[in-house]
C-alpha cells in the first residue's frame, strides 16, 4: 500500500506548478500526524517512501523548509530573537535569499537601505542580522546532512554581507 502512494505521489510532483511544496508538506504532515514524528522520520529515511524519487528529489533541491522539518528534533523549538526589532523581517529575507530558486538578496537590501542614515537602526538590524544568520544558517550544522545548494547559498549570503557598504 505504502508504495502504490509513493508511486501515485510520484506521478502527482512530475507536474510542474506552484502547489507542488504545499501538496509535498501537506502529506509529510498528515502523515505525521496519523503515525507520529519517530515513524515519519524512520519513513522517510527507508524504502518505500525515503527512496521514492519525489523524496530524493526534495531533499536534493536544498528546500530550507524541507530540511527544517526533517531535523526538526534536533533543532531548537523556542526562538528567544524574535523579540529583538527587525528580527522578523531579517529573518524572512535571509530564509527567502539563501532558498535554492533565490536569484538574489533583494529583501535583505531593501532592509538595509530602509534604516540608513538612522544609526540606532542601522544598529539594530545588524543585531537582527546576526541572530537571523544564527537562526537561518548556523543551525543548519546540527542536520545530518545541508544540500549543496543551501551551502552554494549560505556562502553567497555571508560574501554579500561581508561586502556591503551599508552594514560598514
Amino acid at each position: 500500500q505504502g508504495k502504490t502512494i509513493c508511486i501515485q505521489l510520484q506521478r502527482l510532483f512530475q507536474v510542474q506548478n506552484s502547489m507542488k511544496r504545499p501538496i509535498r508538506m501537506f502529506f509529510l504532515k498528515n502523515l505525521e500526524r496519523l503515525r507520529g514524528a519517530t515513524f515519519l522520520r524512520s519513513a522517510l529515511q527507508q524504502a518505500p517512501l525515503g527512496t521514492s524519487k519525489w523524496i530524493t528529489e526534495w531533499r536534493e533541491s536544498g528546500d530550507a523548509g524541507l530540511i527544517r522539518f526533517l531535523g526538526q528534533n534536533k533543532l531548537p523549538k523556542n526562538n528567544p530573537f524574535k523579540i529583538l526589532p527587525f528580527f522578523s523581517d531579517v529573518d524572512n529575507a535571509i530564509a527567502a535569499g539563501i532558498a535554492p530558486n533565490a536569484g538574489d538578496f533583494a529583501s535583505l537590501q531593501k532592509l538595509i537601505k530602509s534604516v540608513e542614515g538612522n544609526p540606532k537602526k542601522i544598529a539594530q538590524l545588524k543585531g537582527a542580522l546576526l541572530a537571523g544568520v544564527f537562526h537561518e544558517c548556523f543551525l543548519l550544522k546540527s542536520l545530518q546532512e545541508i544540500p549543496k545548494s543551501t551551502l552554494s547559498r549560505v556562502r553567497e549570503l555571508a560574501n554579500y554581507i561581508h561586502s556591503s557598504q551599508d552594514l560598514k
